[in-house]
């Protein structure tokens, strides 16, 4: 593989025009900032009082234009997170792969009603041609999105778990 180089485009983050060799003798971990906020309005008469919270991630982006390849010797670990290759990519963990999902939660409320929202932000895993996950252990996957061109090809020592992820939403009313 060639040297990785970096390309401001006028957009973040910076996109990577040529391969990207990630490797780790133990773990690498790409994951997200967790983003909170909350806001709360007050008034008399007929103003409603209304309030919002939520709670969120915001993932990071890995992203090469020719081929990505992640090697480590123990875990490898994406969390909300986007990787993305222009042609193949291969992760691979000597221990256990994992594709994180991380919980979002959102309330509403003024006077008469009250909503919550819970959900996901996923990863998501993108190649352009063939992508392969292998893992010495487990594969693991909380409603990642898997995309490849041509062929997926996942390759586990034990376990391939794919699992979905729950979204609600509840609303009530309030008398009083």
């Amino acid at each position: 593989m060639q040297r990785a180089r970096s390309q401001t485009t006028g957009r973040s983050p910076p996109v990577t025009t040529g391969d990207l060799l990630m490797q780790a003798e133990n773990n690498i971990t790409v994951t997200e900032n967790q983003i909170n906020s909350a806001y709360i309005t007050s008034g008399f008469g007929a103003k409603r009082d209304t309030g919002q919270s939520s709670a969120g991630a915001q993932g990071s982006i890995i992203t090469a234009g020719g081929n990505l390849v992640q090697m480590v010797g123990n875990n490898l670990t994406v969390t909300t997170s986007s990787v993305s290759a222009g042609e193949n990519a291969l992760l691979s963990a000597g221990n256990d792969l994992s594709l994180n999902a991380a919980a979002t939660h959102q309330t509403q409320s003024d006077r008469t009603r009250e909503t919550h929202t819970t959900g996901a932000v996923v990863s998501t895993v993108a190649d352009g041609d063939n992508l392969t996950l292998s893992s010495g252990r487990d594969i693991s996957s909380q409603a990642a999105k898997i995309v490849a061109e041509n062929n997926i090809t996942l390759q586990a020592g034990r376990d391939v778990n794919l699992l979905a992820e729950a979204s609600t939403e509840d609303n009530s009313n309030i008398s009083g």
